[in-house]
């Protein structure tokens, strides 16, 4: 049963377990690693990293039975990112990913030279789904708005996964 006082995170590039930035910010830190997929797509970026879109990723079917005509059936995903569910119960690991997920200035800069100052990343709360489709509950996700994505060149991953 979750509690409602931990912390989930959707991580779906360098904070995934096993890989360096998991290693020095979340490893020891974690009650759960859970496998998990959500809504969205996955763009590789020039820097060495992925970004999530999560607009117009979602598709409403309605139940057509003549007990339920008006209520959505089921959520169908146009694409989605698969990566992990993170469990915290510390709330300062929020603060300690949220400076992670800035930029490298000079190392932006060289990919785009004409990069508005501020963070492309925005720390939102969605929902996130089971491998096999169920709901799982919500997450924070660091997603970028396609506009920041296409300012930053980025490259569809067509798997959703990085």
């Amino acid at each position: 049963m979750m509690n409602p006082f931990d912390i989930n995170i959707f991580v779906y590039g360098t904070l995934k377990p096993g890989y360096a930035a998991y290693d020095r910010l979340c490893a020891g830190q974690t009650i759960a690693e859970i496998p998990a997929i959500m809504p969205g797509y996955l763009y590789h970026l020039p820097l060495g990293y992925p970004a999530i879109a999560l607009e117009a990723c979602l598709e409403t079917q309605l139940d057509r039975s003549p007990l339920n005509q008006s209520q959505p059936k089921t959520t169908v995903p146009k694409s989605c990112v698969q990566g992990y569910c993170l469990t915290f119960r510390d709330p300062r690991i929020l603060d300690k990913l949220d400076e992670y997920e800035k930029h490298d200035w000079e190392d932006l800069l060289q990919v785009c030279p004409d990069h508005p100052q501020g963070n492309d990343y925005s720390r939102v709360q969605e929902k996130i789904y089971t491998p096999s489709g169920q709901l799982f509950g919500p997450a924070w996700v660091y997603a970028m708005t396609l506009e920041q994505i296409d300012r930053l060149q980025g490259r569809l991953i067509h798997s959703g996964t990085w």
